[in-house]
């Protein structure tokens, strides 16, 4: 997460209230039972309103809600000016351990080539041939 001071960041255009644009259950209807869970990543959106970014993990087992909280706080990052960017894991056994970055930077190079420009090791490599 980003500083919701415009100048200081790109521009970019993730607002999204639901996960690969499908409605999901439950939107609409008011959040129970994860004070603690919300005001964890509230804090973590205040210290990147002062400065300080950072990355949250949300882990757990497949219909505990994850994605429910991820959506209200996206929802509540961008209404305060916010920029967010998500990232996915897949079932450990799929191999993928660098897929939530990967789509992170692809989110940038998308909507803000500039940044990647700035940071020339963000860039995709060519692939090594196995030896």
């Amino acid at each position: 997460m980003t500083s919701p001071d415009p100048a200081n960041r790109p521009k970019l255009s993730v607002v999204r209230a639901t996960m690969n644009d499908v409605a999901r259950l439950g939107i609409g209807i008011g959040l129970v039972g994860r004070r603690a869970e919300m005001a964890a990543l509230g804090a973590a959106l205040a210290r990147a309103a002062e400065g300080s970014p950072s990355a949250v993990l949300v882990a757990g087992d497949a219909g505990v809600g994850k994605s429910r909280l991820v959506t209200e706080t996206v929802v509540r990052a961008v209404s305060e000016g916010f920029t967010v960017l998500t990232g996915r894991c897949v079932d450990a056994a799929a191999a993928l351990p660098y897929l939530p970055f990967s789509e992170v930077v692809g989110q940038v190079a998308g909507a803000a080539p500039e940044v990647l420009a700035e940071h020339p090791e963000l860039r995709r490599r060519p692939a090594r041939p196995l030896r």
